[in-house]
């Protein structure tokens, strides 16, 4: 029984002082947890992108676009909508693709993150349900600034990781 109350002393010590040093609460302090996550070490009032997946150059072709944000999206926002918000576009590839020519796929959002997956079959699994994007293909992926988080603020694309991302 000592044990634990000591514990629970340990444990509170930590987690205020954590929070007295962070500016994140304090005594009589209201924490509003259905703001979202603040994540990347950006301002919590904020809302931006916190990271784009993939980046750079990707080694295999049946992956998922991941856009993470600072902040929980706006939950009215349906996923069918998404396209409004969020563009995957083709950059001049030289060769079959026109820069700004945009794939089609399938968006998703939960909490703080928005997913794509491209319409185009893998080559050689046509039917089983893999997707893939284009093999060494430079794409371009644009978030609007007019998508909104859970409080109706518009994304800021002056921080964090920007409006844009490329990957191949």
């Amino acid at each position: 029984m000592i044990i634990a109350f000591s514990s629970l002393s340990i444990a509170t010590f930590v987690i205020s002082s954590l929070l007295d040093a962070t500016g994140a609460g304090g005594p009589g302090e209201f924490t509003d947890l259905n703001t979202g996550p603040g994540l990347g070490g950006s301002d919590i009032d904020s809302f931006a992108v916190a990271d784009f997946i993939p980046v750079g150059e990707v080694p295999i072709r049946n992956i998922l676009v991941q856009i993470l944000f600072t902040k929980y999206l706006d939950a009215d926002i349906p996923d069918e909508d998404l396209s409004d918000y969020v563009e995957i576009s083709y950059v001049d590839d030289g060769a079959s693709h026109s820069a700004g020519d945009v794939v089609t796929g399938t968006y998703e959002h939960i909490s703080n993150r928005i997913t794509f997956r491209p319409d185009a079959e893998c080559p050689g699994y046509e039917g089983e349900g893999i997707y893939c994007f284009d093999e060494n293909t430079p794409y371009l992926i644009t978030v609007s600034p007019s998508l909104l988080d859970t409080r109706g603020s518009e994304l800021s694309c002056d921080i964090g990781e920007g409006c844009s991302s490329l990957f191949t």
